[in-house]
Parts: C-alpha cells; sequence; structure tokens
C-alpha cells in the first residue's frame, strides 16, 4: 500500500485493492463468500495468478474435529484450523493420500539465560542439548499438529538454513539427530559444578502441554526442576515476563514462527545484544559483528548473505543459549475432490489455487 493508506480499521469501507476475487457478501463473524473479480487481469502468475474456483465460501470456525469430520463427508474441501493432533494417526491411515504435510517457518525451544546460574557456564547449556530426547519432544510438542526433530535456530526449508546438530549420541555427516548422549550431559553439569541445584522454568499457557517433558530434562541431568506456570498475558509481557531480566528467569518454553522469510528475523531478535526479545540475555560480540555484515548483505547480495546466516546458526548453537527441540509442521486433510494443493510456508494453503470437480 501506498505511505499515505491510513494506518487505522477502515471497517467496511475497504481500501481500493486489485486481485481475483471480490467479496460478494459477508456476516460479522459468519460466512463469508467471494466470487471472481471479473475486472482482474493476470499480469504476472508469478505475483498474482488468476485463480481456479468460481467461489470460496469461507464458513464460521467450528472445533478443529469437527471441520475434519467435514472434510471426511465431503461437505466442507479444507478445515480452517489443519489436523489436530489426536487425529494426524487416523486420518493418516485411513485417508493417506488426501494428507498434506508442510514445514511451517516454525521452532519451539527451551530458552536459558546465560547471566546467571546454572546456564551462566556454557558447558550447562551443552549438557541440556546432549540430553535433550528430541523425539519424545515430537510427541508432546503443543503448538502445532506436526513436528521433526531439530538442533537448530533456523527451521528447515528457511534462508540460511544448513542441517547441523553436533549435540547427538552418533554426530553423521547429514547433520541429523539421532538420540540424545545422557552419560556426556551428566559429565558436562559434574564439570559444570551446577548438580543439584534448582531450576525453574517458565511455562506459559500456549505451551504447558510440554511442561512435564521441560521438567524431565532438567531431572534427568541432575537438576532439580520447579515448573512456575503463568498466563500468556504474563509470560510476554516484558515488564512481568522472563523478558524483564531484573527477573532473573533462569529457563522457560517458547516457539517462534517467522514474520518473513529471513534469518534475521530469529537472528536479531533473540540472539542479538540489542535483541528487543532476547530471552536468555545472550551477547556474543564476534557472533554480533557477523549478523551485522549479514544484515547488510542481506540487500546486496542474499546468496552470501544466506551463507553467512547458517554460520551465525552454527555459532549460537555451540553456544547454546537454547535448547532447539522440533520445527513445526502443518497437517491438512482435503477432501477427494480437491486438486492442484499449493502451500506457502508464510500464507498457508493458497485457496484460489484449489481446483474442485
Amino acid at each position: 500500500m501506498p505511505a499515505s493508506a491510513p494506518a487505522r480499521d477502515v471497517g467496511t469501507h475497504p481500501l481500493p485493492a486489485t486481485g481475483p476475487y471480490m467479496v460478494a457478501g459477508f456476516k460479522i463473524n459468519g460466512r463469508v463468500v467471494l466470487v471472481r473479480n471479473t475486472r482482474f487481469r493476470e499480469w504476472s502468475k508469478a505475483a498474482q495468478p488468476a485463480g481456479f474456483p468460481d467461489r470460496i465460501v469461507l464458513t464460521p470456525a467450528l472445533s478443529p474435529d469437527q471441520e475434519v469430520r467435514a472434510v471426511e463427508r465431503g461437505s466442507v474441501d479444507i478445515p480452517a484450523d489443519g489436523v489436530p493432533k489426536a487425529l494426524e494417526h487416523e486420518v493418516g491411515t485411513q485417508y493417506a493420500s488426501q494428507v498434506r504435510a508442510n514445514p511451517l517457518h516454525g521452532v519451539t525451544y527451551v530458552f536459558l539465560n546465560t547471566k546467571v546460574r546454572p546456564f551462566d557456564d556454557v558447558r550447562a547449556r551443552r549438557a541440556l542439548n546432549y540430553a535433550a530426547d528430541r523425539a519424545a519432544a515430537v510427541h508432546v510438542s503443543f503448538r502445532a499438529r506436526g513436528q521433526a526433530p531439530t538442533c537448530q535456530v533456523l527451521p528447515p526449508d528457511f534462508p540460511g538454513f544448513q542441517r547441523y546438530c553436533p549435540y547427538t549420541r552418533r554426530p553423521a555427516p547429514g547433520g541429523a539427530w539421532t538420540g540424545p548422549d545422557l552419560a556426556r550431559a551428566r559429565r558436562l553439569v559434574e564439570a559444570s559444578g551446577t548438580k543439584g541445584e534448582q531450576v525453574t522454568i517458565w511455562v506459559p499457557d500456549n505451551h504447558r502441554g510440554e511442561a512435564p517433558f521441560a521438567a524431565a530434562l532438567l531431572r534427568s541431568v541432575g537438576y532439580r526442576a520447579r515448573i512456575k506456570r503463568v498466563g500468556n498475558t504474563t509470560f510476554y509481557d516484558p515488564r512481568r515476563g522472563p523478558l524483564n531480566p531484573r527477573l532473573g528467569a533462569q529457563a522457560g518454553l517458547f516457539s517462534w514462527f517467522a514474520d518473513y522469510p529471513a534469518a534475521s528475523n530469529y537472528m536479531a531478535s533473540f540472539f542479538s545484544c540489542r535483541g528487543t526479545s532476547n530471552w536468555s540475555e545472550f551477547c556474543n560480540r564476534g557472533i554480533e559483528t557477523r549478523m551485522d555484515r549479514a544484515l547488510v548483505l542481506q540487500t546486496t547480495d542474499p546468496y552470501l548473505a544466506n551463507q553467512l546466516w547458517a554460520r551465525v546458526d552454527r555459532a549460537i548453537v555451540k553456544e547454546a543459549p537454547v535448547v532447539p527441540l522440533v520445527s513445526l509442521k502443518q497437517v491438512d486433510l482435503v477432501s477427494r475432490r480437491v486438486g492442484n494443493y499449493q502451500y506457502n510456508p508464510q500464507w498457508g494453503v493458497l485457496l484460489d489455487q484449489l481446483w474442485v470437480k
């Protein structure tokens, strides 16, 4: 939009726009009907392709379970909220040809405060990374339906991502996680002199199902674990939550879904000395210099910038200010009549590119 566009809710008088569809009718908290925009002309298929359906109907949200059942019956073509975790196995076996799984630009982590004990010692931080059973984390993940183990800050299929995992039982050239190395983790805790210390881990409502996993991870290497459950409003409040350095939060669970496909959206936000959401209070001047260089290169040489971001990713993983657990996925179920399913990791399912028969 032009800079002169009003930065406010324009209500039922939207700004002029162009696209293959237009609103034919809507009700507040009700159905929205989109029909073809007869004035639309495709000027670039790569930028804005013409759509296939004659009409797209968005219905009021049902529960995730009800949405999946409606797709199974054929009365809905795709659920708005994907497949809930409890139904993943069922749809994967009974409707395998209709299931579509796609990576989200999201990762779940345990942050470790590098300014307070015991995680001001890199050995303690690395110990939790070695001890983490990421396969178990997949089963308890609370932020998305599909998941895969990861050791990295960046999600797969993302600019700057190069698979890497030093925290695994049998490191392989491909960089995949193969299993926890608990013996090595316990040796590192012993060497750090922090065994037996109490660690309080902050858990917001949107991660409450992962609290037992986090507590078990801490106990597995010899720490005494205490769970601090807080509401999302408190957890994400810079004054009342773990982002406030005066509270001295030791650890906590959080996930991040990229606002846009650039490595800086992760690195500069969470691991920069100037980061606004630096849960770990992590600051490494050498890594900071590389980040600054990558930020400049992004505008002139994206390929080289992504190579540098990959090195930044590895450097941060080695310093272990977080325990990356799982990269997240979206699992969709489409009706039998749907074809040409396309998924954009930033925007989700491209409804206008679906066709039905």
